[in-house]
Parts: structure tokens; sequence; C-alpha cells
């Protein structure tokens, strides 16, 4: 019994460093695979605007930067579960009067540039 205790907490000793290490490696691939998320599902939008634009033979295709950061806001409310049925309208609205600010933007930066 006497040499018991000390194993046993030696073993817990032993044991709560690798345990703390595995929570942030965790954390930490949770993050990266979120990233990468947010980087396909921003370029694949990209992608299909563009085609969308060759089909119609007319119009403009925002940056790529743009689209990175309308899904990482996207993302930002998915992940963090914020979301419910009571604000989902307003969230919604938030994350479009944002991107249309965005656009407001290249289309000012746009202006700018021709008036040059």
């Amino acid at each position: 019994m006497n040499t018991l205790i000390p194993v046993i907490v030696g073993a817990l000793l032993a044991a709560i460093p690798s345990i703390i290490v595995a929570c942030i490696n965790k954390g930490s691939e949770e993050r990266k695979h979120q990233k990468e998320l947010i980087i396909k599902s921003a370029l694949e939008n990209w992608k299909q605007s563009v085609e969308m634009i060759k089909l119609r033979g007319r119009g403009s295709v925002m940056p790529l930067d743009d689209y990175l950061v309308h899904m990482t806001n996207l993302s930002d409310v998915m992940f963090s579960r914020k979301i419910d049925s009571s604000n989902v309208e307003q969230t919604l609205t938030e994350l479009d009067d944002f991107s249309n600010k965005l656009i407001a933007f290249r289309e000012k930066q746009a202006k700018e540039k021709t008036q040059k």
C-alpha cells in the first residue's frame, strides 16, 4: 500500500502534460481544418462566379480575397454556434450588409480607377 500511492501519483504527474498537449493539438487541428474549409469554399464560390460570367458573356467577378472575407465571416457565424431560430434572420442580414459594403467598396474603388 505504501508503494501504491507514489506509483499512482507518478503516473498522474506523467499523464497530465500529455493530456494538456493533446488538448492543445486538437484545438490547433480544428482551427487548421476550419481555415482549409474557408479557403476551399471561397475558391469554389469564386470559380463558380467566373464560370457564370463566362456563360453570360458579361459582368465582372469580385477579387478572390472578397470571397475569403465573406466565407470567413460566414464560418465565424456557423462555427460559433451563436445562430439559432431566434436570431437567424438578424445574423443573415448582418452578413448581407457586410457583403453589400464590400461590394460598394469595390465599386467605389473601380470608379476611382477609371477617373484617373
